[in-house]
């Protein structure tokens, strides 16, 4: 055999071409590199012709700019060996026509390197599965038995048929009716099924009475048994095509179904729908044992219906019943790709159901070119949304097109359809697979399927995602920790050796992520030596029954806890998941409490994590729901923030009550980070249901720490890990580096020359790596804790300037001067000093050594002063707003919000012997952005009245002791926003006192204008002013 291999690069285009000689016949394999590729091989007459089509493609190839990799030999150890066959072993196939034209070949997300696995690729396809691919020869298979009639029996069987909420359409595949059943058998079922239209409803055990008298000898005629199909309830099932076999051949079946769809135009839904079920039985009854010359004759019999082919005019009318034929038998590609050919890019987008009804799918699949198959499949955007199409799309493509099968599974969501499609890609077997099955894990609404594939093939595992964890990004993160995994289920070799596959670099990196973490190396926990409670604890434990281990859950699976340098063995961990199991999310075990005291921080949360993610991975099985309470028992800050976005995403995935969970954890977890995200939930999160949950988990708090919300508010304000200056020092060893709050309230680092830095640099050969590692994952968590602090504090500074809250003098300077990070957001913001009657009688600045200066720089004293509060520009004299202009500016402070360039509104003269604002009643907004936006200006609803309809807006201001009221019509309803009609604002008004939410509130005690605070009337009228922006 002689072999050549090729390869062709230009921009993103990167593709392999191999060529073999083999006596008469060529065998040609391309594709894109790190793919497995296709195979083609084709016969001649003689060598001598074979050898000139071998010469000449070569040439054709080297023209388009191929250059060649290997050299000619005559034996295939000097050339690198052609990726196996991946169709299903023993299965012959054809080589595909060329396409009639170039092909474009969409992108793939296939590795770029595919590491060798001792595992061999396969595509696990039965026979029927490859029957899609036309262009392969994929023998009959042999006829099976015919099981004698047993009446009894098939009474039984017939009591398990249920039926859907149409009475007259019923689930006959649970009645197990034989492939090719007796005509005595053919008869019951016939009778059986026609008996629901006549009868109307019923149970199935009714039906069973009704035959049960009845004799049944397979005495019927052809005309008998079409007469059975008739009636306009009847629903076809494909499982009817198996009875019909039994009283006619393939031919006269062919000219049944030719029959029912002569007239494309004249078809209805109903018919539509019966010659589809006919048609899927075909394919499953019939197809399958047609021979060659079956085949042939069926071919001919189509033929002539192919010569002028109707495109329906309306979605739910299907193809005459030729077409679909046609591209099960095959032999009509050419017919078939001018069909494909002539529909626009759009005709089945849109709604899913457009191709529903006319099985687009099916037509492209007759096509004998796979490269054309897929071509076309991308082009019109079908949906594979069955698991026969997207096994189907695999006996074509085979590991060439794995995107777009994973792309399907992705769009899915509903839970059990989407296991099933993860199921029928299960069917491809390599390493190409496990970076797809790894996002489905992840992603999917049904993960399981995906992660058990992962785990049953751990070589193909390991070789496809080493490639995908040496890069970037989340799923290099997913799939480190799955390679982890397998390192503690014994896989360290084979991952070493897939390792080597990789340059040294990308190999050491890796190798230290996955085989080296320090928390897999501890020595085992030496009980003697261990806290006495700890010891007390695991005795007491051990006395317990234990519940069972959920089948998702294998203790060797999780990152080991850490106590004292030592790591928790195997039995250790499988008691404390035990004791979690009964802990739940009540008081825990004294194994919980003693392992979260002594645990180290970061092993408990890797280990919490980790098991959650697991339970995630099986598709989050209810009974199991201890898993998420784990993240509260043992988690810290990084699973606050962690979690946070999750709880904030699961309503809008109809999971709700998970989400309810998640705000229980952050409140076990109990630290100022975690308290801090339920607040920040509370404040702004797009589903209300939980928004109020965590407001109300917020008020419980307070009041058991017997605190108002707005203190509660101020004491869990995280100091993420800065010290009692709030800084913070990196250190690699050789350099450091120090933490700095920019302008824009982005955490930044300072290096050793005083520049501002976005992020830490790459270590080099002259830091110490131990220590620049863990600098790098300190600076990751306070990048991420700083960030979403300070924008939090940041608008409630602003709101409180708004509001006009003053904090006690030793307050101010506990909870916001002295705290590390808040002295950061304090320093460019004018701070007032009020009497004892809330009289503001000086501004001052906190500096740099959190002492305190006025517009002149000048030392300022607080002591005299009662309270402290972020003064407004309103109350600030022009000459001292300049005098303060001038300081921030020299010493480049930049305050969180805007304070002293605020915009300042005013009451006109009509408004000023008025109750109402009326100036923008004449404008219409659109409710959400109404609604929506005095939300995020940080007014509240009214309270829901009956039918859950509301219609105005409040936002208190405490120190003026009034309430801002804006009205609107028509109003909206809670669950109605975004689709109700345009609203219109009647009124913005000023009431006494800080008022709740109240029910169609008439507010009939509205203040006079002039005597509202002019700070409150600037306020609102700002917010009116930003919301209404958006009016039309």
């Amino acid at each position: 055999m002689t072999k050549r291999e090729f390869q062709f690069s230009e921009g993103t285009s990167q593709k392999f071409w191999r060529i073999a000689l083999d006596g008469t016949s060529t065998i040609v394999e391309f594709g894109r590199i790190g793919t497995a590729g296709q195979v083609q091989t084709k016969s001649y007459a003689d060598q001598a012709t074979a050898q000139v089509a071998y010469d000449k493609l070569i040439a054709e190839k080297v023209r388009k700019g191929y250059s060649e990799v290997g050299a000619n030999t005559a034996a295939a150890s000097s050339a690198s060996p052609p990726p196996p066959r991946l169709a299903t072993p023993g299965t012959p196939t054809r080589a595909p026509q060329p396409a009639s034209a170039p092909v474009p070949e969409p992108a793939s997300i296939a590795p770029p390197a595919l590491l060798p696995t001792d595992e061999p690729i396969r595509l696990a396809l039965e026979p029927s599965d490859l029957l899609w691919a036309t262009w392969r020869d994929t023998p009959p298979l042999p006829h099976p038995g015919t099981p004698a009639f047993d009446k009894e029996d098939a009474l039984r069987r017939l009591g398990n048929v249920s039926r859907d909420i149409y009475f007259y359409s019923w689930d006959w595949t649970r009645a197990k009716i034989p492939v090719v059943p007796s005509r005595e058998e053919a008869h019951f079922w016939l009778s059986a099924m026609q008996l629901p239209t006549e009868t109307a409803r019923g149970t199935s055990k009714q039906l069973a009475t009704h035959l049960a008298p009845q004799s049944f000898d397979g005495a019927l005629s052809q005309q008998q048994v079409l007469a059975l199909f008739k009636g306009d309830r009847m629903r076809v099932q494909p499982v009817a095509t198996a009875l019909l076999t039994v009283f006619f051949t393939p031919a006269e079946l062919c000219d049944m179904l030719l029959g029912l769809t002569e007239d494309v135009a004249s078809l209805n839904y109903q018919i539509s729908q019966n010659v589809g079920s006919l048609l899927d039985g075909f394919r499953s009854y019939v197809l399958p044992y047609l021979t060659a010359d079956q085949r042939r004759e069926l071919r001919t019999k189509i033929a002539p219906k192919l010569a002028h082919i109707v495109v329906p005019m309306v979605y739910h009318n299907s193809f005459d019943a030729a077409v679909y034929l046609a591209a099960m038998l095959g032999g009509q590609s050419p017919v078939l790709q001018r069909l494909v050919e002539s529909w626009p890019d759009d005709r089945y987008s849109g709604e899913g159901w457009r191709d529903t009804y006319q099985r687009p799918q099916e037509i492209v699949f007759g096509l004998d070119d796979p490269r054309l198959v897929e071509y076309h499949i991308r082009r019109l955007k079908l949906g594979l949304q069955e698991p026969r199409y997207l096994r189907a799309w695999l006996a074509h493509t085979e590991f060439s097109a794995l995107d777009y099968a994973r792309d399907q599974v992705l769009r899915n969501v509903n839970k059990d359809e989407a296991a099933a499609l993860v199921e029928a890609l299960s069917c491809a077997v390599g390493p190409q697979v496990a970076p797809h099955m790894l996002e489905l894990m992840h992603d999917s609404r049904s993960p399981q399927p995906a992660r058990l594939w992962l785990e049953a093939h751990p070589g193909h595992t390991i070789a496809g995602l080493v490639p995908v964890a040496v890069d970037r990004g989340r799923l290099a993160d997913v799939a480190g920790d799955m390679l982890r995994r397998l390192a503690r289920r014994g896989y360290t070799e084979a991952i070493n050796a897939a390792l080597g596959g990789l340059n040294d670099e990308a190999a050491a990196k890796l190798r230290a992520a996955v085989l080296g973490d320090v928390l897999d190396n501890q020595p085992p926990l030496d009980e003697a030596t261990a806290p006495a409670d700890l010891r007390a604890a695991l005795a007491s434990e051990r006395t317990q029954k234990q519940p069972k281990m959920p089948s998702w859950l294998r203790p060797a699976d999780l990152p080991p806890i850490v106590i004292g340098g030592q790591a928790l063995t195997e039995e250790h961990t499988r008691l404390l998941l035990g004791s979690l199991q009964r802990s739940w999310n009540i008081k825990p075990t004294d194994l919980v409490n003693a392992v979260r005291s002594h645990g180290e921080v970061a092993s408990r949360e890797a280990c919490a994590w980790a098991l959650f993610e697991l339970w995630l991975a099986d598709g989050s099985p209810s009974k199991d729901g201890w898993a998420l309470f784990v993240l509260g028992h043992l988690g810290g800050d990084h699973t606050a923030l962690r979690l946070a976005p999750l709880i904030r995403a699961w309503p809008g995935e109809g999971q709700h009550q998970r989400a309810v969970g998640g705000l229980e954890c952050l409140r076990m977890i109990g630290s100022d980070t975690a308290l801090m995200q339920i607040n920040s939930i509370a404040q702004k999160v797009k589903f209300k249901a939980l928004q109020a949950r965590a407001n109300t988990s917020m008020e419980q708090i307070a009041t058991a720490r017997n605190l108002s919300r707005a203190d509660l508010e101020d004491r869990i304000v995280p100091d993420c890990d800065l010290d009692e200056r709030g800084e913070r020092v990196f250190d690699f060893g050789s350099r450091q580096f120090r933490f700095a709050l920019g302008a824009d309230l982005k955490p930044m680092i300072r290096d050793e020359t005083g520049k501002l830095k976005t992020d830490l640099p790459k270590p080099t050969s002259k830091d110490d790596a131990v220590l620049a590692a863990q600098a790098i994952a300190d600076w990751k968590l306070l990048k991420k804790q700083v960030g979403e602090v300070a924008k939090v504090q940041a608008v409630r500074l602003e709101q409180a300037m708004v509001t006009g809250r003053h904090w006690p003098r030793a307050t101010f300077e506990l909870l916001i001067v002295r705290h590390p990070l808040m002295t950061h957001l304090a320093r460019p913001l004018i701070w007032g000093a009020y009497d004892d009657a809330a009289t503001l009688v000086a501004t001052f600045r906190v500096t740099e050594d959190r002492t305190y200066a006025n517009s002149a720089d000048d030392v300022f004293t607080l002591e005299p002063f009662a309270t402290v509060g972020i003064v407004h520009p309103l109350h600030v004299a022009q000459r001292d707003q300049a005098a303060w202009g001038e300081v921030l500016s020299d010493y480049e402070l930049v305050p969180p919000f805007q304070q002293l360039g605020r915009p300042i509104y005013q009451l006109d003269a009509v408004e000023q012997t008025a109750t109402d604002i009326t100036r923008f009643n004449q404008l219409t907004i659109p409710a959400a952005s109404l609604v929506f936006g005095l939300d995020k200006q940080g007014w509240r609803r009214d309270a829901p009245a009956d039918g859950g309809g509301f219609n105005g807006h409040f936002k208190p201001f405490y120190q003026a002791n009034v309430t801002a009221v804006v009205q609107y019509d028509e109003g909206v309803g809670v669950g109605y926003i975004v689709d109700a009609p345009d609203q219109k604002v009647r009124y913005l008004a000023f009431v006494p006192g800080l008022r709740a939410p109240e029910y169609w509130p008439r507010h009939n005690d509205r203040l006079a204008l002039h005597t509202v605070d002019p700070v409150v009337i600037s306020e609102a009228l700002n917010d009116l002013t930003i919301v209404m922006a958006k009016a039309k």
